[in-house]
């Protein structure tokens, strides 16, 4: 819970960094891709338990395949638009964070 919160903050905080100057742009960008790998490390603990139902695995490998790109290559033509991106991959790995899974999945 600990890290949702922080994760949580740190996205008002790149939502913040918006109107920031180039420099600031790339810190932001930066940023959110530590967000997001702590994230994506979270949703990977909660898939290996068992915690996701199809639909959320399928989320997760859809984000990994949007941001790994962003997040390992060089910097982006428009670093604005790739942290609006991450940020919004963030958001969607965070909310599996808060949702249950459904009743009637199986453990695996």
């Amino acid at each position: 819970m600990k890290q949702l919160k922080a994760i949580l903050i740190l996205v008002v905080l790149l939502a913040l960094a918006a109107c920031a100057t180039t420099q600031q742009t790339d810190v932001a960008l930066t940023q959110a891709c530590g967000a997001y790998g702590a994230a994506f490390k979270i949703a990977l603990q909660r898939r290996q338990a068992g915690k996701l139902n199809p639909a959320q695995i399928q989320t997760v490998n859809n984000a990994d395949k949007t941001v790994t790109p962003i997040c390992t290559g060089q910097l982006p033509p428009n670093p604005q638009a790739a942290t609006a991106e991450v940020s919004s991959e963030l958001a969607l790995l965070v909310a599996l964070e808060t949702k249950p899974k459904p009743k009637g999945v199986p453990p695996k």
